[in-house]
């Protein structure tokens, strides 16, 4: 079995995956299957910190390897700077505010005013449809159950 890896730092929003954590380490009536998903980045407002630039590398090698990232609000602006959006479909919390906080975003003709955009290997999402989206394009849930938990 593979691991999970959720990116910590500091300023991070750690709500943002609250919702996917007990899914991730529930075996009751979770199909979970841990060889899908590979590098979670959550948002915070230090991604363009040097200091992380060790796992944006190593993001870089996850999704040219088949590898599934998965990018919620202020990490989709870390993806940009890596050129990885220019010839990705993506989506962040808004687009008016992305491009203000993005360094050099030239990739628009990309952006889809969506909750969520699956392109390929890479997953973009706003901050508060992750979770239901992770667990239905994973199977990790029968998805009459994952209904019911996110309209609950």
């Amino acid at each position: 079995m593979k691991q999970v890896y959720i990116y910590i730092m500091d300023t991070m929003s750690d709500w943002q995956y609250a919702h996917l954590l007990p899914l991730l380490n529930n075996d009751s009536f979770y199909k979970v299957d841990h060889d899908k998903i590979e590098l979670k980045m959550v948002g915070a407002d230090t991604w363009h910190d040097k200091k992380h630039k060790d796992i944006l590398s190593l993001t870089e090698k996850v999704l040219l390897e088949n590898g599934a990232v998965v990018s919620i609000c202020a990490s989709v602006g870390a993806l940009n700077s890596l050129g990885i959006l220019e010839t990705r479909k993506h989506i962040s919390n808004e687009l008016y505010f992305f491009k203000l906080v993005s360094v050099q975003y030239v990739s628009e003709s990309n952006y889809l005013d969506q909750h969520l955009v699956v392109d390929g290997n890479l997953i973009t999402a706003s901050a508060l449809f992750v979770a239901y989206t992770l667990v239905a394009k994973f199977n990790m849930i029968d998805l009459d159950i994952l209904d019911a938990w996110y309209h609950y």
